[in-house]
C-alpha cells in the first residue's frame, strides 16, 4: 500500500507479482486509484458459481449474512464505548446503550427477512442497513470531542479531520479486501447487494494490523478478511452448508 510522491521501479513490480504481493496505491483524498496484481487465482468455477447465485436464494443469503455481520458489530462497538464510559460519563454511556439496543432491533428485522434472491430483498436490507448505520453515528458522534468538528458520517470530500481519516482508513482496508477477493478467486465487482455499476467494486465494498483470537488461534486482522472470502468462496462452490459474516462477540 503506498500513498504520496515518489516511485517504483519495474524490477520492483515484478519482484511484487512473483510473490502474489498486491500493489495499492491511495491518493491524498483516501482513494484507491490503482491496483497491481499477479495473475488470477483459483479455479474459473468460483467465479462461474458467483455470477449464478446472484440470480437464484444464494445470493440473497448473502447479502443477508454480510449486513448481519455489519450491524453486530456496530452493536458491539456501541456496546464496548459504552461499557468504557459507565463510570466516567454514565449520561453517554446510557445513550450508547439505547443507540446498541436500536441497532439490535434492526439485526432482528434482518434476521427474520426469508431467503430470496437478492432483487427481492435488496431494498428492505439497504433500508435497514441505513436505520442501524444512523444510530451507529449519531451514538459516535455523541463521545467525539467537539473540537474535531464531526457532525457525523459524510463520506467522501470530507470537511473535517474525523471523517477524512475515517475516509483514509476505509480506502486502506479497500485495499485489503481487493486482495483478499482476489486470492479466493471472486470478482470484486460482481456483488450481491449493491446495484451493478461500471467501476463500482461491489464485491469488495460488501465484505468486511492488530491481532485477535478466532476457534483458538492467534490471527492478524488482515488474514480474517481473507479468511471470510475464502468462506464465501466455498459456500458458493458448494464445498460448504452455509456461511456466516465474522462480527466481534461482545
Amino acid at each position: 500500500m503506498i500513498s504520496g510522491k515518489g516511485g517504483i521501479s519495474f524490477d520492483a513490480i515484478e519482484l511484487l507479482g512473483a510473490h502474489g504481493v498486491d500493489l495499492v496505491i491511495v491518493n491524498w483524498k483516501g482513494e484507491v486509484t490503482a491496483r497491481l496484481s499477479s495473475p488470477e487465482m483459483r479455479t474459473v468455477k468460483t467465479r462461474r458459481e458467483q455470477y449464478y447465485a446472484y440470480k437464484d436464494q444464494r445470493g440473497g443469503y448473502l447479502a443477508k449474512q454480510f449486513i448481519a455481520a455489519k450491524m453486530k458489530n456496530q452493536y458491539a462497538t456501541l456496546g464496548t464505548l459504552a461499557k468504557s464510559r459507565k463510570d466516567s460519563a454514565p449520561e453517554k454511556a446510557k445513550s450508547l446503550v439505547d443507540k446498541r439496543g436500536e441497532v439490535a432491533e434492526q439485526i432482528r428485522r434482518v434476521e427474520r427477512l426469508s431467503v430470496c434472491p437478492v432483487d427481492e430483498e435488496r431494498d428492505v436490507l439497504m433500508g435497514l442497513e441505513g436505520l442501524a448505520s444512523q444510530k451507529y453515528w449519531e451514538g459516535l458522534t455523541e463521545i467525539v470531542p467537539t473540537e474535531f468538528g464531526f457532525q457525523g458520517r459524510s463520506g467522501q470530500y470530507a470537511e473535517d479531520s474525523v471523517n477524512a481519516m475515517l475516509n483514509y482508513g476505509y480506502a486502506l482496508l479497500e485495499g485489503e479486501v481487493w486482495r483478499a477477493v482476489h486470492y479466493a478467486g471472486l470478482d470484486p465487482y460482481g456483488g450481491f447487494l449493491h446495484v451493478d455499476r461500471p467501476g463500482r467494486p461491489s464485491m469488495v465494498l460488501e465484505s468486511f494490523e492488530e491481532y485477535m483470537r478466532y476457534e483458538g488461534e492467534k490471527r492478524r486482522w488482515t488474514d480474517m478478511i481473507l479468511v471470510q472470502a475464502r468462506n464465501v468462496a466455498k459456500y458458493l462452490r458448494g464445498e460448504a452448508a452455509a456461511y456466516e459474516g465474522f462480527y466481534l462477540r461482545w
